[in-house]
């Protein structure tokens, strides 16, 4: 009997002891510049990914209602050309048109999408890198390796900044 009620006991306590999985994020990279240098940086979270992601992907199919549904009032954009900020009100399909207007098609294929944050942070740094082949109406075709970081804050892309690589 005794034999029975300490494996009985030895079972309870075996059974009863419960591992715990504690995350503990670890932050990488430096901020350099502005009042935030020398903080790490943090993933930011899946959610920004598919924000970025939809926006890269709908504004090659010309889906402009979309574009504006995941932008904030007003979006800044930062072309790869001229270093300033082009303050655009949403709803932008005429502006979005303008710029799609030469290409029959825009080809985009994702290469990696990598959200950034601060640790104490409500917005994120989303880097996207895509390559990019535009058919023009003309008969063009220019391929580019592009990367746009997008500002996201509470669900809606308010800062658009972009870089462009020609690509063969």
């Amino acid at each position: 009997m005794k034999k029975y009620i300490l494996f009985t006991i030895i079972a309870f306590v075996a059974f009863s002891c419960e591992t715990k999985t504690v995350e503990v994020e670890t932050g990488g990279g430096e901020i350099v510049m502005g009042q935030y240098a020398g903080e790490k940086l943090f993933f930011a979270s899946d959610e920004t990914v598919e924000i970025a992601k939809t926006m890269v992907n709908a504004y090659s199919n010309k889906d402009f209602d979309l574009v504006n549904q995941y932008s904030a009032d007003t979006v800044y954009f930062k072309p790869p050309q001229g270093g300033e900020y082009i303050p655009i009100p949403i709803p932008a399909n005429d502006f979005l048109a303008m710029l799609t207007d030469p290409y029959d098609s825009i080809v985009r294929n994702i290469r990696s999408i990598v959200p950034l944050k601060r640790k104490e942070g409500d917005n994120a740094g989303v880097y996207i890198n895509f390559d990019e082949t535009t058919y023009g109406k003309d008969g063009t075709v220019t391929k580019s390796n592009i990367i746009d970081r997008m500002w996201v804050r509470d669900g809606k892309v308010y800062r658009i900044e972009q870089w462009v690589a020609e690509s063969n």
